[in-house]
């Protein structure tokens, strides 16, 4: 396993659970600059940092440590796995309950939602990441795909926590060599751990460009203007 991993998902239609209730707000602004583009007020932005949310599965798997959710990529971690990863020390993560209905009825409240705090920095360009379209009043930006996973993040611009986030692949969860290991010792399930340093660009992303807004709708605020006001994305 290489220094850095993708935290992903296992592409399955029948595993995927769809959000039924989630208490973030859904509030736009227009843009000043471009009519098309209606950017999250700063209402809604806080509540899309860690929303809580209620899950419904279309099985009844219920030894799943992850369940994630189709259309958001939200990552729901069992109670039991969150205690081994508190116990292993992890970094770069906070929680918020959540509940999940299985097939049968069932409702489970011993799942929460993994929101992520740790940083990667910026994707350094030689991976083919790229600015192409930015808007003059807004922070709904265009960037090219990714071509080399491999050189995708600054060592010098990650914080150094395990779990965390590069700019602009703002929905994806990056992990560190030690906490990749500890998912693939721990054998857990629905969930796949994709080496950077082994993989192509089209089988991560498939080849698509990345549309990010403001990192204030992902990270909490303080961590937002942290991060971001040095590389003007705060």
């Amino acid at each position: 396993m290489g220094e850095f991993s993708l935290l992903d998902q296992v592409f399955s239609q029948q595993l995927v659970g769809e959000v039924v209730k989630s208490d973030a707000v859904d509030e736009g602004v227009q843009c000043p600059a471009n009519p098309e583009h209606q950017p999250w007020s700063d209402r809604a932005l806080a509540s899309r940092v860690n929303p809580h949310l209620e899950v419904e599965v279309r099985h009844n798997k219920r030894d799943h440590m992850m369940i994630w959710t189709r259309a958001t990529r939200d990552c729901l971690v069992h109670t039991g796995l969150l205690t081994k990863m508190r116990s292993a020390g992890f970094t770069g993560y906070s929680v918020r309950p959540a509940i999940v209905r299985f097939r049968d009825g069932f409702v489970s409240y011993e799942y929460q939602r993994l929101g992520i705090t740790g940083w990667g920095g910026l994707a350094r360009t030689e991976s083919g990441i790229q600015l192409v379209e930015q808007c003059s009043g807004c922070a709904k930006n265009r960037w090219s795909a990714l071509i080399d996973p491999s050189r995708l993040i600054d060592r010098n611009q990650w914080n150094g926590e395990d779990f965390f986030i590069v700019w602009p692949l703002a929905n994806y969860i990056f992990v560190s060599k030690r906490a990749a290991d500890f998912l693939v010792s721990w054998k857990v399930r629905n969930c796949a751990i994709r080496d950077l340093s082994s993989t192509c660009g089209d089988e991560l992303f498939g080849g698509n460009d990345f549309r990010a807004g403001s990192l204030a709708g992902v990270l909490p605020s303080e961590l937002a203007l942290k991060f971001g006001k040095p590389l003007g994305l705060a």
